[in-house]
């Protein structure tokens, strides 16, 4: 469950969602065994989004559990901090539209502020750019309802001088239906998926 970004500079209302690393060889479920075969699974264009993090030399952020990075090829605000390790569900700010015309390279003030109670006078460089070919998923409801969205990422990872040092596949499946409806469709990778499964 988590915190949106809400272009305002807030956040929007929190969202039933589950992530995973995946290995490369999983296949997904067939997603309409749970319910109704009305229910359609959807595939949908798939994307090329590049991120930019940054932190301070110390990495002062990532030690405090703080991202703030720059983002290509998605909707919504491209400069965005999160706090992966409070006690609550992680939140998420965005800094205001005003900022997305601005490139990567230097943070500009409003995205800057959202992480200034770690960085201080430090400043925030480049420290790993994020390439992710995205396959998105939607499932609909028999009246045409957005139940759930699921994005199948693989990431190609890149330090801050532009040499591959890694790589890694995340599943994502944010549920948009309430209730028990929305509980079943989390629940609903735990069913047999070929060499792999997907956790409730």
């Amino acid at each position: 469950m988590n915190g949106q970004p809400d272009p305002a500079g807030g956040l929007r209302s929190r969202e039933l969602e589950a992530k995973l690393i995946a290995p490369d060889e999983l296949r997904l479920p067939d997603l309409r065994r749970p319910w109704s075969r009305e229910r359609p699974r959807c595939g949908l264009p798939g994307r090329h989004l590049e991120a930019t993090y940054y932190d301070t030399a110390e990495l002062r952020l990532a030690r405090n559990g703080i991202t703030l990075r720059y983002r290509s090829g998605e909707d919504g605000p491209p400069w965005t901090g999160e706090n992966s390790l409070r006690a609550a569900p992680p939140q998420r700010s965005a800094a205001a539209r005003s900022a997305s015309t601005v490139a990567p390279g230097p943070v500009p003030p409003r995205a800057a502020d959202l992480v200034r109670a770690y960085a201080r006078s430090c400043p925030l460089v480049p420290v790993a750019h994020l390439h992710t070919d995205r396959a998105p998923i939607e499932i609909c409801g028999p009246n045409g309802g957005l139940l759930a969205e699921i994005t199948d990422d693989r990431v190609a990872v890149y330090d801050e001088h532009g040499q591959r040092t890694g790589g890694f596949r995340e599943i994502e499946v944010e549920v948009r239906a309430k209730g028990r409806a929305g509980r079943r469709l989390l629940r609903a990778g735990d069913q047999p998926a070929g060499r792999g499964r997907l956790p409730g």
